[in-house]
């Protein structure tokens, strides 16, 4: 994959998910320190696949939760 590709695809949260699931069908069982996802200039494990996860998920809940707020005040 081209390089300016790469970082595009590391932006969205999806591909972490998908590299996870993807890389326990194929070896078998989960192991926090295997790398899910190799670039030029870092790499990315499964337990840091999990905490990006993580993070998205609680800054999708405070936007959400403010936009609600915002609407229904």
């Amino acid at each position: 994959m081209p390089f300016w590709l790469q970082l595009i695809a590391c932006i969205n949260p999806l591909t972490y998910a998908i590299e996870i699931i993807r890389h326990v069908n194929i070896i078998g069982q989960i192991s926090w320190h295997n790398n899910i996802i190799i670039t030029k200039y870092f790499t990315i494990n499964i337990e840091g696949g999990i905490i990006i996860l993580l993070i998205v998920n609680i800054i999708s809940f405070v936007i959400i939760k403010k936009v609600l707020q915002y609407k229904y005040n």
